[in-house]
């Protein structure tokens, strides 16, 4: 059975507005994905005849860019969920691991 929770996660991509927020297509924004993290629970597909991942959906429901991080709401059987909190303590490390950061360098202030 799916159920749904909140997470903070970081944001990943680079920032080129604020309003509306924009980011660089090369470099697209989004909250740090869970495909980057170690041991994501799969099972056997019967179909496919092959272990795939377990399925998720992930909806942002509010960011902070200053701070570089984003509520997400996923919903996901509980394997994920146990999985994904055993993961949260190491996530920042994970990320500086894999290179994946927000940038703001090309981030435009001015006010039209």
């Amino acid at each position: 059975m799916k159920v749904k929770a909140r997470y903070i996660l970081p944001i990943c991509g680079t920032v080129l507005s604020r309003e509306p927020l924009g980011g660089d297509p090369n470099d697209p924004l989004t909250a740090f994905p869970l495909s980057e993290l170690p041991n994501i629970p799969t099972f056997f597909d019967e179909k496919a005849q092959a272990q795939v991942p377990h399925g998720y959906h992930c909806s942002c429901l509010e960011y902070n860019i200053d701070e570089g991080w984003c509520e997400v709401e996923i919903e996901a059987e509980q394997v994920i969920h146990a999985w994904l909190e055993a993961q949260l303590p190491d996530i920042e490390d994970i990320q500086a691991a894999k290179g994946l950061k927000l940038d703001v360098s090309k981030l435009d202030e001015t006010i039209t």
